[in-house]
């Protein structure tokens, strides 16, 4: 940034070097497309009633010239709603460099031919140049922050944060952004922004420009930089957003789910009450287990147990759990951009070779007979996995909603037994009370099984018919 504080006579002195450079490159009249007049405009004109946080402020806007051009002739595009927007982007898109320039200097023809040199050296006033039309458009402040500051209520889509993010990114190239051809009618793109990404794209920013800071020039070492720190900087930053997006994919997608059976447009010859009925069965996956086991329902009067019908397709959800779920090579090439959480979950699909869902009954009656309450029924759940590990480590914590049949404990297999607490360690013991490795494994990787069973199986327990 050029000196903003200087005395008169240094102004002055100023003044005339300006103007003499301009009497050797402009005619007459020409001067108002000068770059030095336009750069150092309020620094030669009348700044005395400006404090020096204001000066410094007004100098460090690079977009000032190209927000008052947009205020002027970009009138058109602004406060449009989304259809709109689509319709503008998918314009813009299809136009050429030259065209897009001359959306904001189309009249000022002087300075759209210099504009043309700077740009054939450089595509830094294209980029902006369509940051400024692409932000008034969708109504955002226009700046190179990435964090987007909207101008009013409508809500940003991911469509119009992916553009943005194109135009803001200082690397900007106009072939790569033609060819992405982000439209913004495209499902994908029509999600409303959940603002909290914009903490994950400033953390994004901040790796790249310390990896900048740190990299730059002047701090190279002499057989240049290190490229294993450079990659551990960019991985580190994609698990990131990586984990980000996956929280909010796992989050939601039942949500997402429902939402879609409501409006796909290729099952609206269904009636609207069993779309209704089936979306809510199917947000039902992701709901707590307390929501759907303490809901009250009598069945028997019913011509649809909604509620028998939600707890089947939560064990359903839960029980698609093999490897046919993952690729191993896959896995393999992509281990090391994938955070913890979903390395763990792939690892442990990999390792699960199906399942087999079964009964056995008792009958607890000496003198014989089938009377009422006399038969037990035990669901059993036999899961094979291709790991043998029966080691034992140090578990300060028990499960609280299944326990281990320790006398049954084998090379082979174990036991688990939902719906009970693992027990405590004995009073007289003084170590560490010890947890068997594929126990612990089963119950990290199947939380959500585990806790529905044990809901499951409290809520027959409470069932006076059984």
């Amino acid at each position: 940034m050029y000196q903003t504080f200087a005395e008169e006579e240094e102004i002055s002195k100023l003044q005339r070097y300006v103007q003499e450079i301009d009497k050797l490159c402009f005619k007459k009249g020409g001067e108002k497309f000068s770059y030095l007049q336009c750069t150092y405009r309020e620094l030669l004109g009348d700044n005395a009633d400006m404090s020096e946080e204001e000066l410094r402020i007004l100098y460090d806007d690079s977009y000032k010239s190209l927000k008052r051009l947009a205020k002027i002739k970009l009138k058109k595009y602004a406060n449009k709603h989304y259809e709109v927007a689509e319709y503008y982007c998918a314009r813009f898109q299809k136009q050429q460099d030259e065209e897009i320039m001359k959306i904001l200097f189309s009249e000022e023809k002087g300075l759209y031919d210099k504009m043309k040199l700077v740009r054939a050296n450089t595509q830094k006033i294209l980029r902006m140049v369509m940051n400024t039309i692409y932000s008034y458009l969708f109504n955002v402040e226009i700046s190179d922050h990435p964090v987007l500051a909207k101008n009013s209520k409508k809500a940003l889509t991911y469509g119009e944060l992916r553009i943005l993010a194109f135009l803001r990114n200082p690397w900007f190239q106009t072939e790569e952004f033609r060819k992405r051809e982000i439209v913004l009618k495209d499902p994908l793109n029509k999600g409303v922004v959940d603002y909290s990404i914009m903490r994950v794209m400033e953390i994004f920013y901040s790796f790249v420009k310390d990896l900048l800071d740190e990299y730059s020039q002047e701090n190279l070492p002499e057989n240049g930089p290190d490229i294993l720190c450079i990659k551990k900087y960019m991985l580190d930053s994609y698990k990131k957003i990586d984990g980000y997006f996956e929280e909010i994919v796992r989050g939601r997608h039942e949500k997402d789910s429902a939402a879609e059976i409501r409006k796909r447009s290729e099952i609206a010859y269904l009636d609207t009450l069993i779309r209704e009925i089936v979306a809510e069965i199917s947000e039902a996956h992701g709901a707590d287990e307390r929501d759907i086991y303490g809901r009250k329902s009598v069945a028997s009067q019913q011509l649809l147990s909604i509620k028998f019908d939600k707890i089947l397709i939560r064990l359903a959800d839960l029980l698609d759990m093999s490897n046919y779920r993952v690729s191993k090579p896959i896995l393999h090439h992509n281990m090391q951009q994938m955070s913890e959480t979903s390395a763990f979950h792939w690892i442990s699909h990999l390792l699960t070779q199906g399942y087999k869902l079964y009964t056995e009954y008792e009958i607890n009656n000496e003198d014989g007979g089938l009377v009422p309450k006399t038969i037990t029924e035990k669901l059993i759940l036999e899961i094979p996995v291709a790991m043998s590990q029966m080691s034992a480590f140090a578990c300060k914590k028990p499960c609280e909603k299944v326990k281990i049949d320790r006398t049954r404990i084998s090379q082979q297999q174990i036991v688990l037994i939902c719906g009970e607490k693992c027990e405590e360690n004995k009073a007289d013991n003084e170590k560490e009370r010890n947890c068997n490795f594929l126990c612990q494994w089963f119950n990290v990787k199947n939380d959500y099984l585990i806790r529905e069973i044990a809901a499951l199986k409290e809520y027959l327990r409470r069932n006076v018919n059984n």
